[in-house]
């Protein structure tokens, strides 16, 4: 409306200046459309397309069965007048809908979101990887897909957007109103649609050229309290229009619904297929497209400019991972996350003022954001697609190797130079070759395991054992140092409970327990803890004692002795199986020593030959570490006098 009472001309010229007739899809649709919209009488503003889309509306919205949609359109025909012209059945109200080039495309999947059966894998009928059956059979012996995915077709909505005349002029919008640079009020405004536009001049000549944007989120249909059932749907939205028209409801096309009951996660890109198979043939290829506006025919390209979503959605579609302090895709590295002290998460407060400008003033704030904090550093330097690609493949690349030499010892693991000067990594130990692997992919196939094991007559103890512990635990109050004592209570009849200690374990290697063979008396660290044993024990396993300090001996304020006691109240009998606890530490030791002292070198001497490239990465850093050895912290210096605290003990 104002740029007609403005007179705003648009600078688009089409290519030619006469009209041509619509191609021969276009055509058809016309023809049909054309008898879709025949008043059903004379004078009557309603059509035959106007009751076919309302009824099938009132179905979806009220969830009617398909029965019971045929019972109200024949009554509807009984009523009417037989000069009406309405659909005597649901499906022939589907088939007019579908005639418009409209239609949805189901998909079979496979139950654990492996394929789909699509193009040339539509006629099989189990997963081609795991061998997955994928159909059932019902009562009456046809055979149905276990899980199917609509997808709705994205060309030919982008078709009928120029073949409408309420919506074909408007294709040309973001290229004929072009704003004022500085002035924002449309994405074709931004820095990244201007780039595009000089990336792919060929794309931007033709302003008819379909800019799209994904939008991917999930949700659960039901209840907080009913059965966790993930359902997502992908969203597309063409941006050549008009701010007020291209995120209103009509043009934000449904491309699929992607259904659970799980989360796809990193198989998205499975349900995504179709869409992709598309998009790739609007880019590489084009679609002979009739626009209305201009009478003309001409090839349609259509191009993913940007997606829409939350930090899970992205991880999803992107294939970033987001968990961790490197989950900002723009920092990476040189991202400035910490761990919070006291609730051990991972935070990014204040991590972004850096890409203000230089000048700005709340890099000069010491109190709006993180306390008596300035911000002096620039923005991150954007990587290039070659980077981006060569961090890809950095995982298992020769510097990872290099690291092994320097911070462990695992001589086997080290790169290793052969004849013509090439250098090879040896495979680890626990590597498995491709038919290792697939041996074990039979074996787990194959396992099959019972449900109920149990020795002797099926008894009501036992079954209540077996359905595990109620959901309520009770926790006891007690004078206990380093533990938390927990009850647990069993369903029925009589009453079952059992008693957990969780514990605290203090670190068992020999920076934080030590032996005096002599003496018979044991240290701990109470400073170092270890958190990789599981920390939950049977009242039952565990032994009294207490802890002494060292008095008047500062070296070994961090030190205390275990001494074992007995419970008060209660009288302990000798057990011959019984192992004294001073016993348990050496074995723990050496167990550990066992486990350390086993080699990683492979079986077979596997070795893998490593790139040219990464060889002469390998000679620079070696002739770096040749300068002179890194002088030990403070940690391990404070190790060694530990160590000969020890053997000065012994001695």
């Amino acid at each position: 409306m104002v740029n007609d009472v403005f007179g705003v001309q648009s600078r688009f010229e089409p290519k030619q200046n006469f009209e041509q007739p619509p191609n021969e899809e276009a055509m058809g649709f016309y023809q049909e459309l054309e008898e879709a919209i025949h008043p059903l009488w004379v004078g009557s503003q309603h059509s035959k397309l106007f009751v076919a889309v309302r009824m099938i509306n009132i179905k979806s919205d009220w969830t009617i069965a398909e029965v019971a949609m045929d019972s109200t359109i024949k009554l509807m025909g009984e009523l009417a007048s037989p000069e009406f012209d309405i659909p005597t059945s649901y499906y022939q109200e589907n088939r007019l809908v579908s005639e418009l080039g409209v239609s949805y495309d189901r998909i079979h999947c496979c139950p654990n979101g492996c394929m789909l059966f699509y193009k040339q894998d539509a006629d099989l009928n189990e997963c081609k990887l795991y061998g997955h059956a994928c159909y059932r059979q019902t009562p009456s012996g046809k055979m149905v897909p276990i899980k199917a995915m609509h997808y709705l077709p994205v060309i030919p909505r982008l078709k009928r957007l120029l073949a409408s005349p309420s919506s074909a002029s408007h294709m040309r919008w973001h290229n004929e109103n072009r704003r004022t640079p500085g002035v924002m009020c449309h994405p074709s405004d931004r820095e990244a649609w201007k780039h595009f536009d000089r990336t792919y001049p060929n794309l931007a000549s033709e302003p008819r050229n379909i800019h799209l944007g994904l939008c991917a989120d999930g949700f659960t249909p039901y209840s907080v309290s009913a059965a966790p059932y993930s359902c997502w749907p992908i969203f597309l939205t063409p941006y050549n229009l008009l701010p007020e028209m291209c995120m209103t409801s009509p043009y934000i096309f449904l491309n699929c619904v992607i259904l659970g009951p799980r989360t796809p996660k990193v198989l998205i890109d499975v349900y995504l297929q179709p869409l992709i198979d598309e998009l790739k043939q609007l880019w590489c290829e084009c679609v002979v497209t009739y626009d209305v506006s201009t009478k003309s025919n001409f090839n349609m390209h259509a191009s993913l400019m940007w997606t829409i979503n939350d930090f899970p959605a992205y991880e999803m579609l992107s294939g970033w991972m987001t968990a961790g302090k490197l989950a900002c895709s723009y920092c990476m590295e040189n991202s400035k996350a910490f761990t919070l002290k006291h609730g051990h998460k991972n935070s990014w407060f204040d991590c972004h003022r850096q890409f203000l400008p230089m000048d700005h003033e709340f890099r000069k704030m010491k109190q709006a954001f993180r306390k008596n904090k300035t911000e002096n550093d620039p923005p991150s330097r954007a990587l290039s697609g070659e980077e981006i690609w060569g961090r890809a493949r950095q995982k298992h690349n020769p510097k990872a190797r290099l690291d092994f030499k320097e911070y462990c010892r695992c001589p086997e693991l080290n790169l290793q130079e052969l004849v013509n000067n090439k250098v090879f990594k040896p495979k680890a130990s626990f590597s498995f070759t491709l038919e290792e692997k697939r041996e074990i992919c039979r074996l787990v196939k194959n396992l099959r395991m019972r449900r109920v094991y149990h020795t002797g007559e099926h008894t009501q103890f036992v079954e209540d054992i077996a359905l595990g512990p109620g959901s309520e635990v009770k926790t006891m109050k007690m004078y206990i140092v380093n533990v938390t004592r927990l009850q647990l209570m069993y369903p029925g009849y009589p009453k079952k409970k059992i008693t957990l200690f969780r514990c605290k374990w203090f670190d068992p290697s020999q920076r934080g327990t030590r032996v005096n063979r002599q003496q018979n008396i044991i240290d701990v660290k109470h400073t170092r803890q270890y958190n990789r044993c599981d920390p939950f024990i049977i009242a039952q396993n565990a032994k009294q004692v207490y802890y002494a300090p060292y008095p008047l001996r500062r070296d070994k304020a961090d030190w205390w002795v275990v001494i074992k006691t007995k419970p008060v109240g209660r009288i302990e009998v000798d057990n011959a199986l019984d192992v004294a606890y001073q016993n348990d530490v050496p074995f723990v030791h050496q167990t550990m020593d066992t486990e350390l002292e086993n080699s990683l070198e492979h079986p077979q001497n596997i070795l893998e030959e490593v790139d040219e490239d990464d060889v002469t990465i390998i000679e620079n850093v070696e002739e770096e570490s040749t300068d002179g050895p890194e002088t030990s912290n403070g940690e391990e210096s404070s190790d060694e006098n530990e160590t000969s605290e020890d053997e000065w003990e012994n001695d």
